[in-house]
C-alpha cells in the first residue's frame, strides 16, 4: 500500500508528457497544394510547379494587402521550381514557400507530353511520399502544363478543384497514379491518360486577335533627307 502513492504519482508526471498534440500545424501556418503540373526544362532538368492555396481565402479572413471590402484579390499562388528530378524540386520549393507544403490536399497531377513519352521513372517520387496520396488523378497535357494552373478557377477556388469536380461527374474516364504506374510496369500492356486542353477565354481571344493584327500593320517610319 506505501507504493501506490508514488505509482499514482508517476503516472500523473507521465500524463503531463503524453496530452497534447505536440506535432500540430496551424491551417496558417500551412502552404496547401491543390494541384501540381510537371515539366520538362532544358539540360536534362525538371519543372515541379505548384498550386498554392491561401489559407484565409478558404476561411473568409481579411487578406493582407488584397483588394477593396476586406476580401483577397486572388485565391492562390503559383509556385515553380527546376532540378534535376522532382524530389530535390520538391526539396526546392521548400525553400521558396516560407509555409511548411502540405502535398496532401493534392487534387490532380499533369504531366506534360514530352516528359511523360521520356517513361513514368520521374514519378517514382509521387508514389514514395508519405504525403502523397496513390489516388490522386494524373492527366496529360500537351505544351506546358504548368499553363492548366493559370486557368481561372472561376466558381470554384482554384484549378485544382475544376480538375476533380470534371473527374467526379465522369465526363472523362480517371486514371488514379497508383493504376498509372501498375500499368506501367505491367508488360505488354500500354499506359493511358485523359488529355487536359486548356481553353482560352474571350478576353484572351480578344488580345490574341489584336495583338495578330498588330504584327500585320507596318509601322511608317519617316524618310531622312539628304543634303
Amino acid at each position: 500500500m506505501r507504493r501506490w502513492p508514488a505509482f499514482l504519482l508517476l503516472v500523473l508526471s507521465m500524463a503531463f508528457f503524453l496530452a497534447g498534440c505536440w506535432s500540430r500545424y496551424e491551417i496558417e501556418n500551412l502552404a496547401l497544394v491543390m494541384a501540381m503540373a510537371l515539366d520538362a526544362a532544358p539540360e536534362d532538368k525538371v519543372c515541379l510547379s505548384v498550386s498554392i492555396i491561401i489559407p484565409r481565402t478558404v476561411a473568409g479572413g481579411p487578406s493582407m494587402g488584397g483588394g477593396g471590402g476586406g476580401q483577397p484579390s486572388k485565391t492562390g499562388e503559383i509556385v515553380c521550381a527546376v532540378d534535376t528530378d522532382f524530389a530535390q524540386a520538391a526539396r526546392r520549393l521548400e525553400a521558396l514557400v516560407p509555409r511548411r507544403i502540405l502535398w496532401a490536399q493534392n487534387q490532380a497531377i499533369i504531366i506534360r507530353e514530352e516528359l511523360a513519352s521520356r517513361g513514368l521513372e520521374s514519378l517514382d517520387y509521387f508514389t514514395r511520399g508519405r504525403q502523397m496520396r496513390p489516388t490522386t488523378p494524373v492527366l496529360m497535357a500537351r505544351g506546358e502544363a504548368r499553363k492548366m494552373l493559370e486557368t481561372s478557377p472561376g466558381i470554384e477556388l482554384n484549378p485544382g478543384n475544376i480538375l476533380g469536380g470534371i473527374l467526379r461527374n465522369r465526363t472523362s474516364f480517371k486514371v488514379e497514379l497508383k493504376d498509372l504506374m501498375a500499368m506501367w510496369q505491367c508488360p505488354g500492356d500500354n499506359p493511358v491518360l485523359p488529355q487536359v486542353v486548356r481553353v482560352p477565354t474571350p478576353k484572351e481571344k480578344s488580345q490574341e486577335v489584336k495583338a495578330k493584327e498588330g504584327k500585320g500593320k507596318k509601322a511608317l517610319l519617316p524618310r531622312k533627307r539628304w543634303r
